[in-house]
C-alpha cells in the first residue's frame, strides 16, 4: 500500500475517533456549495499560495478555487467522495481527463458546517517526504445555491 494514503488513513481514523461523538453530516454532492479554508503549518514545503485564506466555489464537476488575499483565481476538475456521515475526499484535477492531480482534501467535520481538513498536494515519488506532506487547517462549508 502507498504510505501516503496509509499515513492518510491513520491520520483520518484520530480525527474520526474525535469527530465520532459529534453529530454532523457532510452534503453528498458539493454543486452549489462554497468552501472557505486555511491551512496551518506554515512551516512545510508547500507553495506559500497555498497557505493564505482560499475559497472553493463547487459546481457538479468543476470546482472555482480563489485566493481571498491576491484574488488569484483558477478553475479545476474534482472529484468529491463522500464516507457517510463525516469525512470526505476531494482530489481535484488540472482537467477532466484526470490526467493530473493537483491535490487532494480530506474534510472531517465536527458541526454541519465547520471541521478539520487534511490538506496533500500531489508530488513525485521522489519528493515524498511523508512528515512534510500532511498539512491540516479548518474549512467553513456553506450551501450557496440550490441546482436544479
Amino acid at each position: 500500500m502507498n504510505k501516503l494514503i496509509l499515513v492518510i488513513l491513520i491520520v483520518v481514523s484520530s480525527f474520526y475517533s474525535k469527530a465520532e461523538s459529534k453529530q454532523c453530516r457532510l452534503p453528498e454532492k458539493l454543486a452549489g456549495y462554497t468552501l472557505f479554508f486555511e491551512l496551518s503549518g506554515m512551516d512545510y514545503k508547500v507553495d506559500l499560495d497555498t497557505m493564505v485564506l482560499r475559497k472553493l466555489s463547487f459546481s457538479n464537476n468543476w470546482v472555482e478555487n480563489e485566493n481571498l488575499i491576491t484574488g488569484q483565481l483558477f478553475k479545476a476538475y474534482y472529484i468529491y467522495s463522500i464516507f457517510p456521515p463525516d469525512i470526505a475526499f476531494i482530489e481535484v484535477y488540472q482537467t477532466s481527463r484526470l490526467e493530473t492531480l493537483l491535490y487532494r482534501d480530506i474534510l472531517v467535520c465536527q458541526t454541519n458546517i465547520v471541521g478539520k481538513l487534511i490538506y496533500s498536494p500531489e508530488v513525485s515519488a521522489q519528493e515524498v517526504n511523508l512528515s512534510e506532506q500532511l498539512i491540516t487547517g479548518k474549512y467553513i462549508l456553506k450551501k450557496t445555491m440550490a441546482l436544479l
